[in-house]
């Protein structure tokens, strides 16, 4: 009686050692502490990675619903365009929150408690912004929705840059392919060649 008792507690703890393995993301980021609110109790000294889950049009979809009753709630009768810089704010946050999980595993998401709440208390507004780029940037990147470039495109936007176009453009738009044209020489530099 007593050996059978305590193969069902050996078999309890064997049980419980048989945890499905973790799966780590397919991408994750470094993402700095100035993203971080002051205020915040669980803001690091310093970067921190975390992983990025791909989330479904669904998900996508119950963000936006929620970010447009947050910036209705907020603005119901104010101006426009803040209430549009509201919208965006809260569309940032409620899907960076479903979408930044633990570097080694997508089924712990970072802001596991009230995520959309989480997310407003720990990161300031342009903290929110600066991680949606990055973000942004990995979905271009990974999706097979956006199309690549030919090898006669980019001799072509070799010509271009080779003759001066950036200098053309309007300062804003300058310094906005400048900041992509970085990225490019960035991402260049850490990719293996064959």
């Amino acid at each position: 009686m007593a050996s059978s008792a305590f193969q069902r507690l050996v078999g309890h703890f064997e049980d419980k050692s048989q945890a499905p393995a973790r799966r780590a993301p397919a991408r994750t980021m470094m993402v700095p502490p100035s993203v971080f609110a002051d205020t915040w109790q669980g803001k690091p000294d310093e970067a921190i990675r975390l992983g990025i889950v791909f989330i479904a049009e669904e998900a996508q979809t119950r963000a936006a619903a929620m970010a447009q009753q947050s910036a209705e709630g907020e603005f119901p009768n104010g101006p426009e365009q803040s209430a549009i810089d509201a919208f965006n704010t809260h569309l940032m946050a409620n899907t960076l929150c479903r979408v930044l999980c633990d570097e080694d595993d997508v089924s712990r998401l970072f802001f596991e408690d009230a995520p959309e709440m989480a997310i407003r208390v720990a990161m300031t507004d342009r903290g929110i912004a600066r991680v949606w780029e990055s973000y942004q940037r990995i979905l271009t990147e990974e999706s097979p929705l956006s199309d690549e470039a030919t090898d006669a495109e980019i001799a072509q936007l070799g010509r271009l840059l080779a003759d001066g176009a950036v200098s053309r453009l309007t300062p804003e738009w300058q310094r906005r392919m400048r900041r992509l044209f970085g990225e490019v020489a960035i991402e260049l530099s850490e990719a293996p060649v064959i």
